[in-house]
């Protein structure tokens, strides 16, 4: 058997046994759009190597941020953090009612997450500071939420965003973004001409620079 399929098989099955110690199930699979891909891609879960290396290497959570899922699917992002011990508060937003329903059961018993089934412009979380997105909306949603953050700056908001086909949306004077390429990564989902090896964190530009 060769490394390669060794360490295939190793993911899988780590994968699978975080999805089970969580959610008592797995969450393989992805779930179409409500809108026919129009305005927001299909639901699809970001790796749990990915995962581990945004929030862990690129990244350092304090204890008192607030963190926010914009999209959470079935909830991979939260899973990960709460495996590794993490007592932050958590938002997933996620539009799909039937995927937030089940998600928000099998997460009911950690009383720091919060899942709610709307679309995060009707009710945007302005006290939270860390907001992930794994790729969640095209260009146009794109353009409302980073105003959206733009009204929030004085809480210094960082957005992590992976596979950031959208990124030319914070071109502007206001935002700065620093991007992340990452090797040897591979995801459950692949879709052409996205980029599941680079992660942009972005943030509100300081006054003075």
């Amino acid at each position: 058997m060769s490394n390669s399929l060794i360490n295939t098989l190793r993911r899988k099955s780590k994968t699978l046994w975080i999805d089970f110690y969580i959610q008592r199930k797995s969450l393989r699979g992805t779930v179409a759009s409500l809108d026919g891909n129009k305005m927001m891609y299909d639901t699809a879960s970001t790796s749990y190597d990915m995962i581990k290396i945004i929030f862990f290497n690129y990244f350092k959570l304090a204890d008192r941020d607030i963190i926010v899922d914009v999209g959470c699917g079935k909830g991979r992002v939260f899973n990960y953090l709460l495996y590794r011990g993490l007592t932050n508060k958590m938002i997933g937003y996620e539009i799909n009612e039937m995927v937030a329903n089940e998600l928000k059961q099998n997460l009911s018993r950690y009383k720091n997450v919060e899942i709610l089934s709307e679309n995060i412009f009707e009710n945007f979380p302005t006290h939270a500071n860390v907001f992930y997105m794994f790729n969640p909306f095209k260009e146009g949603m794109m353009q409302d939420f980073k105003e959206c953050i733009w009204k929030m700056k004085d809480n210094n908001p960082v957005i992590l965003y992976y596979n950031p086909t959208c990124l030319n949306v914070f071109d502007d004077n206001r935002f700065v973004y620093d991007i992340k390429t990452i090797s040897g990564i591979m995801n459950d989902s692949k879709q052409a001409g996205w980029h599941y090896d680079k992660l942009a964190i972005i943030r509100i530009k300081p006054v003075n620079s």
